[in-house]
């Protein structure tokens, strides 16, 4: 799905290709994805699917330095 303001895809997609063209990216806080966000300037939603490993680490530190936010652990 995508459009002016949204974009979904249900596919492996490179974090690059995404996040070259978005302002926001929400994910797990993994540290591919944030090491990426951070990389590209993007502003960070992370929802920590697993706090016990790096997701909570990394969602945490992404707010620390008022990159992104961080939410609960779903």
């Amino acid at each position: 799905f995508k459009s002016d303001e949204f974009f979904i895809h249900d596919r492996p997609l490179c974090h690059q290709q995404l996040l070259e063209h978005v302002d926001v990216v929400v994910h797990q806080g993994g540290s591919g994805i944030s090491h990426m966000a951070i990389f590209h300037e993007t502003v960070s939603v992370v929802m920590p699917g697993f706090p016990f490993i790096d997701q909570g680490f990394w969602g945490r530190r992404i707010q620390e330095l008022n990159l992104g936010v961080c939410g609960r652990s779903i």
